[in-house]
């Protein structure tokens, strides 16, 4: 991991990592939410990776070519992975890894 809650000029992200085997620089939106009794977990539609908006998608997008224009990430692959973590009201939490989710 390289940092978490990483500002710049064009906003934050939530978490800043190297790949394994260091192939690239990942930036990584999380989105969470929590799952009231009763409700079914996996519904599609409740997903909380499902609120990475187009929107969003061009923030997240923008904050990767600021990166590439800083000398230090410069030449060097970058990826927008997304992780959607559900807490339901008893149980472990569900997390999901949605890798190069994001692509420009």
């Amino acid at each position: 991991m390289l940092g978490r809650n990483v500002e710049s000029r064009v906003g934050e992200i939530d978490i800043l990592a190297l790949a394994p085997g260091g192939e690239a620089i990942v930036i990584v939106e999380v989105k969470t939410r929590e799952i009231p009794a009763g409700r079914d977990a996996m519904a599609p539609d409740r997903l909380p990776e499902r609120s990475v908006t187009a929107h969003k998608r061009r923030k997240l997008l923008a904050l990767a070519r600021s990166l590439q224009g800083q000398e230090r990430y410069r030449g060097t692959p970058l990826r927008i992975d997304v992780i959607g973590v559900e807490f339901p009201a008893r149980g472990r939490p569900v997390i999901r890894h949605h890798v190069a989710a994001v692509r420009g």
